[in-house]
């Protein structure tokens, strides 16, 4: 069952995953590619419906700004 917060949706990628009869790691792969937009909370992924509906029209779907830390510079 997705979580709601306020009017939108979101979606674990063990429960998408298993809505969209793929693997947790397949998803995990689209996020990483940026083939969809996922949100990390914590130590899990979700994915917003919005994400999702943009998935399956075949819209692009910007991805999170990388951190400094992703992005292989450090601040020291």
């Amino acid at each position: 069952m997705p979580k709601t917060i306020g009017n939108m949706k979101l979606y674990s990628t063990l429960e998408l995953s298993k809505i969209l009869d793929i693997t947790p790691a397949t998803l995990r792969t689209y996020i990483k590619e940026g083939r969809i937009r996922g949100q990390k909370f914590g130590t899990k992924w979700y994915v917003s419906e919005g994400s999702l509906k943009r998935f399956f029209e075949g819209l692009p779907d910007a991805p999170a700004q990388p951190s400094q830390e992703q992005k292989g510079t450090s601040q020291a």
